[in-house]
């Protein structure tokens, strides 16, 4: 019993220690980011300018900061617009979210916008249901501009947002069920860890969950849920009750409410329309893709297809209502979309290549910065609105 009893308290030891370690990382403030939202913004600026205009430097240096300059020629580009700053990304799960989230946070980073954050500073944004607010950190600056943008976890709450960004541009990002389901399961290790034994885990994991109710299926299996209709759930606000014979209204309403329903099977198209809608660079659209994870899966068989879009009929329903508004939105567009689709992609593969030679440049480092490191930078950047602070004073 001595021994038991030992070893249960060497175990709470260790787990405090790992809870404390944890609770002084996230408040310990990185110092690393007040130079990486310098190097953003040094970039913007140097981009900019004519090359009278630049400081003196060693001709290596130079062309580090040309990194995007001398890839993307934007001078000939005249803007007949004005660039849109306000806008909405509800991230989904599992869907790419994470590369569109980078980009949206570097624009504003870039732009010395302000990015609604959790209270608790966290990468999960939570509503007040019973009030409809958002639990968003409050700054008490006198003379704070409000928020610009919002790029996190959230659910969709129409009324909730619109008291923060009222004339903000809306976007999410989704995904084809067949391929999300898939993602998530090999993702959340948790999950498949309990099929491993099977020759197709996948392909049993579906089996149970087609022929068990899902409040049968033992307690570990919670992640599950996050699978079927989760996207769906994410963008509806976890409805209580769905009505079957109402699903194509809500659609329709969510797709008049929404201003760009990104696809992940068609990211560089999206961007292109992205780009078009907010009237942004080409630089303000490369990204790097983040979240690569390489895990040994079974092939997905026709009835595995079957299965999962059995289990995610909401996904499904939707994902094919917007693929059918995503193209009408190309057919519409305002330009030359194939050469700017072109372009697009031309851009992001130079982009790639100098990556693979270059992979610790400072400018692909910023590329390939995640969600938490680009929140956190802008919690950095934006502590100038906090009371008592001198930049907050001076503008008094």
């Amino acid at each position: 019993m001595d021994k038991i009893r030992t070893r249960y308290v060497l175990v709470a030891w260790l787990v405090l220690c790992c809870v404390l370690a944890y609770w002084q990382t996230l408040n310990k403030p990185d110092r690393r980011l007040v130079p990486l939202r310098e190097k953003i913004q040094t970039q913007h600026s140097l981009t900019t300018m004519s090359p009278m205009e630049q400081p003196d430097r060693p001709k290596k240096n130079l062309q580090t900061q040309h990194f995007l300059a001398d890839i993307i020629n934007e001078s000939s580009m005249e803007r007949s617009c004005k660039p849109k700053n306000n806008y909405v990304f509800i991230k989904t799960e599992k869907t790419g979210s994470s590369s569109m989230a980078t980009i949206l946070f570097r624009y504003g980073i870039k732009h010395d916008l302000v990015a609604a954050v959790s209270s608790d500073l966290h990468m999960h944004i939570h509503i007040d249901e019973d009030t409809d607010t958002l639990l968003i950190y409050p700054y008490n600056c006198p003379h704070f501009p409000g928020y610009n943008y919002l790029a996190n976890h959230i659910n969709y709450n129409r009324v909730a947002l619109e008291k923060v960004f009222p004339r903000a541009k809306y976007l999410t990002i989704i995904r084809s069920p067949v391929t999300h389901v898939k993602s998530a399961f090999y993702f959340f290790r948790v999950l498949s860890r309990e099929y491993v034994n099977f020759t197709n885990p996948l392909e049993e994991f579906l089996r149970v969950h087609l022929t068990e109710e899902m409040g049968n299926l033992p307690l570990r299996n919670w992640t599950a849920e996050m699978f079927f209709n989760s996207q769906f759930y994410r963008l509806f606000d976890f409805p209580e009750n769905i009505d079957e014979e109402n699903i194509d209204a809500m659609l329709e309403q969510l797709g008049r409410e929404l201003d760009l329903v990104i696809l992940t099977e068609y990211f560089d198209e999206s961007l292109v329309l992205l780009r078009k809608m907010m009237c942004w660079d080409f630089e303000d659209i490369v990204y790097r893709k983040l979240k690569k994870h390489k895990f040994e899966q079974a092939p997905t068989t026709p009835e595995m297809e079957r299965m999962m879009k059995e289990l995610a009929p909401y996904d499904l329903k939707m994902h094919e209502y917007f693929n059918k508004t995503f193209w009408q939105k190309v057919e519409n567009y305002d330009g030359n979309f194939e050469e700017d689709l072109a372009r697009v992609r031309a851009v992001q593969q130079a982009v790639d290549a100098r990556c693979e030679l270059e992979p610790k440049s400072e400018h692909c480092q910023l590329l390939a910065q995640d969600v938490g490191k680009s929140t956190r930078l802008a919690i950095e950047n934006q502590k100038k609105w906090e009371i008592g602070r001198a930049s907050c004073r001076e503008r008094v």
